[in-house]
C-alpha cells in the first residue's frame, strides 16, 4: 500500500480509541487455528507461540476482528506487507523471532499500539518509525539495537520505550538527546554485556 496516497487516512487513525492492556487481558485466547476458524469472527486473541512458524499461515487473514497477535518463539524472519489489511490488530508479539532488521510490514499499520520484538537480532530502529501514529509501547529489549533514530519524538501517543539489554546505553542516549529527550518512559540499562 502507498502511504503518500492515503495520507489523509493515516491522520484519521490517530483518533482511533487505543486499546486498554486490561481490556485484551480480558478476550480468549485461541491458540489452535483451526478451531479458532470455526469462529473467526469472535477472536481477538491469536496465540500462534512456539508453533515453528518460518512464514505466517494463510490463516491468519480470516480473523477480520484481530486485535492481539502473538507470534513469539517462532522463527519469522520477515512479515508480509498484506498484513496491514488486518486493521484491528493493536498488538503483535515477535518476540524471539529470528529478525535480523526490523519488519518493514509493520511501518504500514499505524493503528498498532504495541509492538514486541524483543530477543531478536535487531540493530537499529527504522527512521520512519513515526508512521506508527497509535504506538504506546515499543519493547526491543534484549536486542542488539546500537542507535534509535529522533523521529521516536514524534510519536504523540509513545509512553514506554524498552531498550534494556541492548548495545544502546544510558550515556549514549543522554548524548544523543541532551534536554530534547523523547516523552516517554525510556528503559535503558548501561550497555550490554551480555553473550547468547
Amino acid at each position: 500500500m502507498n502511504w503518500k496516497h492515503v495520507s489523509f487516512w493515516v491522520a484519521s487513525l490517530i483518533a482511533l480509541p487505543c486499546i486498554a492492556q486490561e481490556e485484551y487481558d480480558d478476550f480468549e485466547e485461541f491458540d489452535d487455528i483451526e478451531e479458532a476458524l470455526l469462529v473467526a469472527e469472535e477472536v481477538r486473541y491469536l496465540e500462534l507461540r512456539r508453533d515453528d512458524l518460518e512464514t505466517l499461515p494463510a490463516e491468519i487473514w480470516s480473523f477480520p476482528n484481530l486485535v492481539v497477535l502473538d507470534l513469539g518463539r517462532n522463527d519469522l524472519t520477515t512479515l508480509p506487507d498484506s498484513l496491514a489489511k488486518i486493521t484491528s490488530l493493536r498488538v503483535i508479539n515477535l518476540e524471539r523471532n529470528e529478525f535480523i532488521t526490523f519488519p518493514t510490514a509493520l511501518l504500514s499499520m499505524p493503528f498498532l499500539e504495541e509492538v514486541q520484538i524483543s530477543s531478536n537480532h535487531i540493530t537499529s530502529i527504522p527512521e520512519n518509525i513515526d508512521q506508527l501514529a497509535n504506538l504506546r509501547r515499543l519493547d526491543m529489549w534484549h536486542t542488539d539495537v546500537e542507535r534509535i533514530p529522533f523521529t521516536l519524538r514524534n510519536l504523540p501517543n509513545l509512553k514506554e520505550l524498552d531498550l534494556r539489554q541492548t548495545y544502546y546505553s544510558r550515556q549514549d542516549y543522554l548524548e544523543q538527546f541532551g534536554e530534547d529527550r523523547i516523552h516517554a518512559r525510556v528503559l535503558l540499562t548501561n550497555g550490554c554485556d551480555c553473550e547468547d
